[in-house]
């Protein structure tokens, strides 16, 4: 058991440093990556609800912009949450 916890102590004490560093070559360009991936996703949606705005009415658009659409979609979802689906009979 000691020979086998000095190997591995052995193996992780010459790794453990490698590791940390394969951070910048490795780690930083993945979250540079995923940070660009986030950027486009969200200009990508961005862009598309812009162009389905542009088949909404103009009261539907302000109520958007001015937040109150959001409010009435959860108003309405929380309508649906109570209503009783498992009828009696």
């Amino acid at each position: 058991a000691k020979a086998a916890y000095e190997q591995l102590n052995e193996q992780l004490s010459t790794e453990l440093p490698q590791l940390i560093d394969l951070r910048v070559p490795y780690l930083d360009p993945t979250f540079e990556a995923l940070v660009k991936i986030q950027l486009r996703f969200c200009a990508e949606a961005y862009s598309r609800m812009a162009q389905v705005q542009q088949y909404l009415d103009a009261d539907t658009r302000d109520q958007y912009a001015e937040g109150q659409l959001d409010a009435r979609v959860e108003q309405v979802l929380q309508e649906i949450r109570e209503l009783s689906i498992s009828g009696t009979v």
